[in-house]
């Protein structure tokens, strides 16, 4: 949202993001929000079953589980299809209640609404990405099969697993293989969207890499980003070059963006805070 504001630096973000960390989760704040919950939760009354548009994010493990579940069979309902060299879209295959309905690609609208060009040549940076998603996911499905990856990639996915451990010591639980969100744009924007890209787009789609559930029911959306450190000292000042002007700090703006609306439609799918 505030990618074109050239007054907003990144120092500042810095800041912001550092103070709302503490304001939003210190062990105090967290500690009775969940006292909380649980007070709300014991007084409501136990439900028989949920939808996915009436799931709270703050619920129980189960409930959340199931809901997400639901999403990522949701997937089996639609195929991705290639408009144009780099610029996909989703559609709804036949028998389905989304037969013929054609959903733009999240991450295609996202760059369309910020004014970027869409379409882009497959690149050696995008293959490498694709590979981590492809790692991470059977990681944290318990799926991962050591002879379909490189020495390079099953080093990563070591790594990866005890990082997933830590996460499930502490109770927590995944959702890896695709939860599928869909929101449909109103009559106004989607004649807007026609005009834009020749497309008679029903709505927006969009696939989360990986939801996190922690022992509280609380989900945790979860995206994997990847890009390429040319020099040995980068990792080690990777947080100065994002957040105090370096070369890398420019990639923030589309990944809050990105990350913006897949809140956004996360919450159309009943998940919300």
């Amino acid at each position: 949202p505030f990618a074109e504001d050239e007054g907003y630096s990144l120092t500042k973000r810095e800041k912001e993001t550092r103070e709302g960390f503490e304001a939003n989760y210190s062990e105090s704040v967290v500690e009775n929000r969940k006292k909380k919950l649980r007070a709300e939760r014991e007084a409501s009354p136990k439900k028989e079953s949920v939808s996915p548009n009436q799931l709270s994010m703050f619920g129980n493990v189960a409930e959340v589980s199931s809901a997400l579940s639901s999403l990522e069979e949701k997937a089996n309902d639609f195929e991705e299809v290639e408009d144009t060299p780099g610029v996909s879209y989703y559609v709804g295959k036949k028998g389905t209640p989304y037969a013929g309905m054609k959903f733009e690609r999240q991450t295609n609208a996202t760059s369309r609404v910020l004014g970027r060009e869409l379409g882009v040549q497959p690149n050696a940076g995008q293959f490498i990405g694709t590979r981590v998603d492809m790692v991470a996911r059977d990681v944290f499905d318990g799926t991962l099969t050591r002879n379909e990856y490189t020495a390079e990639e099953l080093d990563f996915a070591d790594k990866l697993q005890k990082f997933k451990q830590y996460f499930e010591e502490q109770g927590y639980t995944f959702h890896p293989k695709g939860v599928f969100l869909t929101a449909m744009y109103n009559e106004d924007y989607r004649a807007k969207v026609q005009k834009e890209t020749g497309q008679d787009y029903m709505g927006i789609a969009g696939t989360l890499d990986l939801v996190a559930i922690d022992a509280e029911g609380q989900a945790h959306i979860v995206d994997f980003k990847t890009y390429g450190l040319n020099s040995p000292m980068a990792l080690e000042y990777l947080s100065d070059n994002i957040f105090k002007g370096g070369k890398y700090g420019a990639r923030i703006n589309g990944w809050t963006n990105q990350q913006s609306v897949y809140k956004l439609l996360a919450e159309a799918n009943g998940i919300s805070n």
